[in-house]
């Protein structure tokens, strides 16, 4: 059984991808939002997530964030399968997800690590085709090359650093052997053929709208302190970013 989990705020336009996504390795989704304007969260509900807000302000808060991600997913401790730790521009690929898995945890990994791609489209897509059919195309992007496949028979505990794009395990041995508190290396397992598709360039103009709207609510120590600074990008250096991948995009699905 796979568990995802993810955070949101104001992703009324992506969650439908999101959810068929997911839904089609028969995942069980809990959503924790942010008190969003949009309707993000009764969408979320009425398609069968488990539903949960939490609240910060009205700030994008790096520390808040932090912390949801690290309670989020020990709503799974005790269950069968794998966590699955994302944002919701954030799809987890292999052509056969859970058998990918179930494999990785018959052989005793307790994390896995997909390779990341950064994705590129000049429109944001529809809904008539699944967004990875819709969008194959993008460029190899080690920043979201995140540890975010947790085994739940083995990882423990887990603290993620800033977006999640690294993190400390504790594990015990499946059988329950091991101490609660974990008592050796986890085994981490890094596969080219387990991909991480980062899909917020999905046409300049939504990719400036996500950017802006974060932007304005990043608090001002979070700048200072060097978080979240990808969010301070001018609309010329999102464009020069988006000329620059074009000859660089590979159909990474297919």
């Amino acid at each position: 059984m796979l568990h995802v989990f993810t955070m949101t705020y104001n992703e009324a336009r992506m969650l439908p991808h999101f959810l068929r996504h997911y839904a089609r390795f028969g995942a069980r989704i809990a959503l924790c939002d942010n008190h969003s304007t949009d309707g993000t969260a009764e969408l979320a509900a009425a398609r069968g997530c488990d539903v949960t807000r939490f609240d910060s302000s009205d700030r994008l808060d790096e520390r808040a964030l932090i912390a949801v991600r690290d309670a989020g997913w020990r709503r799974a401790i005790g269950l069968d399968g794998w966590a699955v730790v994302v944002d919701a521009d954030e799809f987890l690929w292999h052509d056969d997800l859970p058998r990918f898995l179930s494999r990785a945890a018959d052989v005793g990994y307790d994390v896995c690590v997909p390779s990341g791609f950064q994705m590129q489209t000049e429109h944001f897509p529809d809904y008539d085709l699944p967004l990875a059919e819709a969008c194959p195309l993008g460029v190899p992007d080690e920043r979201y090359s995140k540890p975010i496949a947790l085994n739940l028979r083995t990882v423990c505990d887990v603290a993620f650093a800033a977006g999640g794009h690294r993190a400390r395990f504790k594990v015990r041995d499946p059988d329950g052997g091991s101490a609660a508190g974990g008592d050796r290396e986890p085994r981490i397992l890094r596969s080219a053929n387990l991909k991480l598709l980062h899909y917020k360039r999905l046409g300049l103009p939504y990719y400036l709208d996500k950017v802006g709207s974060c932007r304005a609510r990043v608090p001002p120590e979070d700048f200072a302190e060097g978080l979240q600074t990808h969010l301070q990008i001018s609309a010329e250096q999102a464009a020069a970013e988006f000329d620059a991948a074009r000859p660089k995009l590979k159909n990474v699905i297919f």
